[in-house]
């Protein structure tokens, strides 16, 4: 409605992402730590890795879609882990060392004693999947990921465990049976929206406010533009700027 009166709009292409799962009765469930622990991989259709797994959850469904224009293949991707990640870590509503046999029964968490019978259930290259496990394991022996530098940084030790040596965030997937879920960039609320000055003050097209028209939260532009700090981030900024935007009006000029 502000933009068909003029308003400036900024950063409609993106979203706070999180990757998630669909859960057997179609509730979408929130991939996080599991993708950060060890003996976890995510790959796309042809069985290789693309990205650091335990990156921001941001970052994380930015990944999935770059993948996914560049090359195709990565909507949806495969989360695997391996009997001993279930063994030690919760899953989504699961705790370690039991998973669901409704997730199974209803395919939306796939299981299998090898790899290769896992490849054929979630439609992932078979040469493609072995050869990036064999590299991932060797990485995990010695705790450094060459390809992707998981686990190096602060947040993915944080979410990782900081129990395993020698890298909180990686190893091997080798222990089975085998499990995967398919993987999507989901959105846990908009990033773009209409554009403002540093008053909440709405932009039009010129650049210029528009008198009496302010605005905050998710309807905006978001003031941290395609990044995400973390949980509650954009109810910060709502809550920030909605006190901006009151303390402005509370002092224009009545003709503003």
């Amino acid at each position: 409605m502000s933009m068909a009166h003029g308003a400036a709009a900024d950063l409609l292409d993106e979203a706070g992402r999180m990757p998630s799962w669909i859960m057997p009765d179609g509730t979408p469930s929130m991939c996080l730590s599991e993708r950060s622990k060890p003996a976890a991989i995510i790959v796309d259709s042809t069985g290789r890795r693309y990205f650091n797994e335990a990156v921001s959850y941001q970052e994380a469904g930015q990944q999935m879609y770059a993948r996914e224009r560049e090359s195709g293949g990565a909507i949806p991707s495969w989360l695997i882990v391996d009997s001993w990640h279930r063994g030690h870590y919760p899953f989504a509503t699961a705790p370690p060392g039991r998973t669901p046999k409704q997730w199974i029964a209803d395919g939306a968490m796939k299981r299998s004693d090898s790899l290769e019978d896992l490849t054929r259930q979630c439609g992932i290259d078979a040469e493609g999947l072995l050869k990036t496990v064999d590299r991932f394991n060797s990485a995990a022996e010695t705790g450094v990921d060459e390809d992707f530098h998981r686990g190096e940084g602060d947040h993915e030790r944080f979410y990782g465990d900081i129990t395993h040596k020698p890298n909180a965030c990686l190893g091997p997937v080798a222990k089975p049976p085998f499990y995967a879920v398919a993987l999507y960039p989901g959105d846990i609320g908009t990033s773009g929206g209409l554009l403002c000055d540093e008053f909440s003050r709405v932009l039009d097209t010129g650049g210029e406010p528009t008198a009496g028209l302010y605005a905050t939260g998710n309807c905006t532009a978001s003031v941290m533009g395609r990044k995400y700090p973390g949980a509650g981030a954009s109810i910060a900024a709502s809550a920030v700027f909605g006190y901006v935007a009151a303390n402005h009006v509370a002092h224009a000029p009545a003709a503003e």
